[in-house]
Order: C-alpha cells, then sequence, then structure tokens
C-alpha cells in the first residue's frame, strides 16, 4: 500500500487547516464549552460542505464520490486534531 502524499493531499490538508483556523477560536471554545456544546456544529458542517467528511464514501452512500484515498482521509483527520487541540 502506497503512503506518501501528493498534491491532492496537501490541497485537502490545506484547506482542512484553514477551516479549522477560522472557525475553531480559543472564543468560539469558551463559547461552545461555556453552553455545554458537545459538538460544534457550524465546524462540522463548514468541513462537510467543503467535501471533507466522506472523502472516500461513495455518493450513495452521503460521500462525496468516494475518489479520495485512505491517506487524504488520514490527513484531513489529523489535520482537523492538530487544529482542535486533539
Amino acid at each position: 500500500m502506497d503512503f506518501t502524499t501528493d498534491e491532492t493531499t496537501a490541497e485537502l490538508t490545506r484547506l482542512a487547516r484553514s477551516i479549522v483556523t477560522k472557525l475553531s477560536t480559543p472564543e468560539r471554545v469558551a463559547e461552545l464549552e461555556s453552553a455545554n456544546a458537545p459538538i460544534d456544529t457550524a465546524l462540522w458542517q463548514a468541513l462537510g460542505a467543503a467535501g471533507l467528511i466522506g472523502l472516500e464514501l461513495p455518493a450513495d452512500l452521503a460521500g462525496v464520490g468516494g475518489g479520495q484515498s485512505a491517506v487524504d482521509t488520514v490527513a484531513v483527520a489529523t489535520e482537523v486534531g492538530r487544529g482542535l487541540g486533539v
């Protein structure tokens, strides 16, 4: 199995980083924590709208077409986790 990254993976990673950096600010996290909110729906909606959720799933299973690799999915998940401080 090939685990090398390519330009597509780099673009997806940059997109994920941009969204998380823009939406998951310390102020937003504090707001969610004070509201006892378990999830930031605005963040996840933005990630979904950008096509970053369901990268490997076909469209008929609510994915984005299944054209991306497991490496792409892991790269995006890693970037989201990094941005959220997980």
